[in-house]
C-alpha cells in the first residue's frame, strides 16, 4: 500500500476544532455540532486561562482554548482510499486548518499541567533545542567559560 505524503492545506478553509479526550463517536462526517454543543465562558484561572463549560451527551465538561506554537499550523484531514490499478493507495486531503483548538476535561477545570497543554509547550521548546548552532557561537561560549574558570582560579 502506498500513502500520499503531499498534503496541500493552503486552500482548506478555517475550522473550529474540539479535542474531547476519551470520547469516541462512531461517525465520520459533518454534523450540526453548533446546534447541540454550546460552550459558555464561566471562569478564569490565575494564569489567565479562560474556562469554558459545556455538556456532551449529558456529560459535564470544562475546557480551554489552546493556541498552537509559533510556526505551527493544524489541519483537519480526510482519508481517501483507492487503487492505482496494481495496489491499494491511501491519500489524505485537508478539509480545514486551525491555529488553535479547544480541549475538554471531564468534570475538572483545565490547568497548566494537563498533558495536552504540556505537549504544546514541548513543541515550542523543541524548536529551540533543535535549532542549528553556529560554530562561531560555540567558540565564543567556550572562550567565555574558559575565562570564567581562570577568574575563579585566580581568586
Amino acid at each position: 500500500m502506498s500513502v500520499a505524503r503531499n498534503i496541500n492545506i493552503g486552500e482548506a478553509p478555517s475550522a473550529s476544532v474540539h479535542y474531547l479526550q476519551g470520547c469516541k463517536i462512531d461517525f465520520n462526517g459533518e454534523a450540526p455540532v453548533s446546534e447541540y454543543f454550546k460552550p459558555t465562558v464561566t471562569d478564569s484561572q490565575p494564569d489567565g486561562t479562560i474556562v469554558l463549560e459545556a455538556s456532551f451527551r449529558g456529560r459535564f465538561m470544562k475546557g480551554s482554548e489552546i493556541f498552537l506554537p509559533e510556526g505551527f499550523s493544524g489541519a483537519v484531514l480526510e482519508k481517501k482510499e483507492g487503487s492505482n490499478g496494481t495496489e491499494a493507495t491511501t491519500s489524505y486531503s485537508a478539509t480545514g486548518t486551525f491555529d488553535s483548538f479547544t480541549y475538554w476535561n471531564h468534570d475538572t477545570a483545565p490547568v497548566a499541567t494537563d498533558g495536552i497543554r504540556r505537549a504544546m509547550e514541548w513543541a515550542a521548546l523543541a524548536s529551540h533545542i533543535h535549532k542549528p548552532v553556529d560554530h562561531k557561537d560555540v567558540e565564543a561560549e567556550v572562550a567565555k567559560r574558559e575565562a570564567q574558570g581562570k577568574d575563579k582560579e585566580a581568586k
